[in-house]
């Protein structure tokens, strides 16, 4: 018999399911929501470019318009010709002397515009949207099941979250190192036209011997997220690391009280007894 006013206490079973502190929680959360931000914005920065808006013509700048040229403006992808104003009053005789020939017609000449450049960067941007695809569903993921209890769960999504934002981290890394690589090709701003594929320099362009090595700098300073985005994304990186080593560490914790402090079986009379040993469960033959 109990005495009176007494209170049974309950104490956590060792299975019982893990939970996130509630300062991670907080974090990860915030986590969840710049990883989103920041996927918006490139979605909406590469669709600027493969929507060909970015035109030469538009800009003011002469780094503006060099960054068009170079890298934001693709004429092939965008199906537009840049006319020579040099050669539209070259005109060709229609005389065939005779012969069974059909007659040229006059047309002004214009120049297809290779721009082998702005084109890898396209390529390298649908390459950047489909990983930010990946990253964008995985904070979703995050943000949405943050308060699960299952750890094993958590723990498997967190594992995903943190291989895709490694990824993301070199694959930036990747490309600010080609990008800072155009720049023996780029010391002035005629060197820019001629390596962009133009062949020649737009009047916009004022003193084209100038130092125009700043416009793969800044490309290169773009895909490190402003250098300011990716060492926050290094650290997102350690933090979710340390998250995942506090589930490990209570997951251990959790197995170990499970093995070590054994419940105490309820009474029972019916005891299997071999010799002197006492077995204090009915079924299990593990000596007391």
């Amino acid at each position: 018999m109990e005495p009176e006013g007494a209170t049974l206490v309950r104490t956590k079973s060792p299975t019982d399911p893990v939970g996130l502190l509630k300062t991670d929680k907080s974090r990860l959360k915030l986590i969840a929501w710049y990883v989103i931000v920041q996927c918006i914005i490139v979605f909406v920065g590469s669709a600027t470019v493969l929507h060909c808006v970015w035109k030469p013509d538009d800009g003011i700048y002469d780094l503006e318009i060099l960054s068009r040229i170079m890298y934001l403006y693709d004429t092939n992808a965008c199906g537009k010709t840049r006319s020579l104003k040099q050669t539209q009053d070259l005109t060709l005789s229609n005389e065939t002397f005779g012969l069974n020939i059909i007659p040229i017609k006059n047309k002004p000449v214009s120049l297809n515009v290779v721009a082998k450049l702005s084109a890898q960067t396209r390529t390298y941007l649908k390459f950047s949207l489909g990983l930010h695809v990946f990253w964008f569903l995985s904070a979703i993921l995050l943000h949405l099941l943050i308060g699960i209890k299952n750890m094993k769960v958590m723990k498997v999504i967190l594992m995903i979250f943190r291989f895709i934002t490694w990824s993301a981290i070199i694959f930036d890394v990747c490309m600010a190192i080609v990008y800072i690589a155009d720049i023996q090709q780029s010391l002035t701003k005629a060197m820019i036209i001629r390596y962009s594929g133009w062949g020649m320099t737009p009047r916009q362009i004022n003193n084209p011997d100038e130092f125009g090595g700043w416009v793969p700098i800044m490309a290169a300073t773009a895909w490190l997220r402003c250098r300011i985005f990716f060492f926050f994304n290094l650290y997102l990186v350690r933090f979710v690391k340390n998250v995942m080593q506090k589930i490990r560490g209570k997951e251990v914790k959790s197995r170990i009280s499970k093995l070590c402090n054994v419940p105490f079986p309820e009474a029972d009379y019916n005891q299997k007894i071999n010799g002197n040993s006492l077995y204090y469960r009915a079924g299990e033959y593990n000596k007391f």
